[in-house]
């Protein structure tokens, strides 16, 4: 958040912030908001600001007892996919939002529009093939989760090559010794 409210354009904060969300429980978006409010008031022409506001009304909306932000929630994110047509998370969770509002049609071009911009996002085929799969569009669904599923594999590889590479580099270290740092491993 810190980092977001210094320079709210800055692309690294900005990725940091879209890995946080599968880490924070409902609850803790109340927390929050307020802080993501105010910056996307500070900055309302910055998709970026605006964005993890949006976002985090949608997830706290969700939870049993506080859809009242969703209709906010849906005005930013299209306010954000005007404001920035390019960014592709814009449009799958403006999809995720539709979807949960049963507004399929809205739901699947959303998800088409963020799959446009990034044919590399596993979410939007994974929720996609959901839509698809709900509307009995069978052939349809499996082709989104087939991709979904090679997405998943390929990016499951390249975390552990990265992994080997990381374990290989610490290895080659000079001056490290693993048979002190195995003694040193807590069980």
């Amino acid at each position: 958040m810190s980092a977001l409210e210094t320079d709210p354009s800055s692309p690294d904060a900005f990725l940091a912030w879209n890995a946080l969300p599968t880490f924070v429980v409902v609850s803790a978006w109340e927390n929050v908001e307020p802080r993501l409010r105010h910056l996307a008031e500070r900055f309302p022409e910055n998709p970026q600001a605006v964005f993890c506001y949006a976002a985090a009304l949608f997830r706290q909306s969700v939870a049993p007892n506080h859809s009242d932000g969703l209709d906010l929630a849906q005005s930013l994110l299209e306010k954000v996919a005007r404001l920035n047509p390019q960014l592709a998370l814009a449009r799958l969770e403006l999809g995720a939002l539709y979807a949960q509002r049963m507004q399929t049609e809205k739901a699947v071009a959303s998800f088409l529009e963020a799959i446009r911009l990034d044919p590399n996002s596993e979410m939007a085929h994974y929720k996609l093939g959901q839509i698809y799969r709900d509307l009995n569009q069978l052939t349809l669904a499996e082709r989104e989760l087939d991709l979904y599923r090679k997405l998943e594999r390929n990016h499951r590889d390249q975390m552990a090559r990265n992994r080997s590479a990381i374990r290989q580099f610490v290895l080659a270290k000079p001056g490290y010794d693993s048979a002190s740092t195995k003694e040193k491993a807590p069980l």
